[in-house]
């Protein structure tokens, strides 16, 4: 249960940056459309990648046959990564603008992560993440 709640926190704060960097592109930036539907690809699919990713972890921990399913799970891990790099590919071919929404919402996530660590290594918020 704390593993769904994780996901939802993170999850709530993804669409927090999202909406503020969307806001920061809407206002500021000349080719602000690109960018906008690059940054919406780019984070659907960073999310789905992470409940993906966690929903594979979760089965990994739970189930007794370890060996298999670890293969399972590291084949699946790899096709996830291979399927960002053909996103990532085809985003660059198609514009570069474009490319950048794209790889900005696809490292939304670990940057979430990386600050929510960040911050709870240095005491300023308690989510009681450990």
């Amino acid at each position: 249960m704390a593993d769904n709640a994780l996901q939802k926190f993170l999850i709530k704060r993804v669409l927090i940056f999202f909406i503020v960097l969307l806001i920061i592109n809407l206002i500021f930036l000349d080719q602000r459309w690109l960018i906008a539907i690059g940054l919406i690809c780019g984070t659907i699919f960073g999310i789905l990648k992470f409940l993906y990713t966690s929903n594979f972890i979760t089965s990994l921990i739970s189930i007794d046959n370890k060996s298999f399913v670890a293969a399972r799970t590291l084949v699946k891990f790899m096709l996830a990564q291979m399927a960002t790099l053909v996103l990532i590919a085809v985003s660059i071919k198609f514009n570069m603008w474009f490319f950048a929404g794209v790889l900005t919402g696809v490292l939304l996530i670990p940057a979430v992560i990386m600050v929510n660590s960040i911050t709870e290594a240095l005491h300023i918020s308690h989510n009681k993440f450990q």
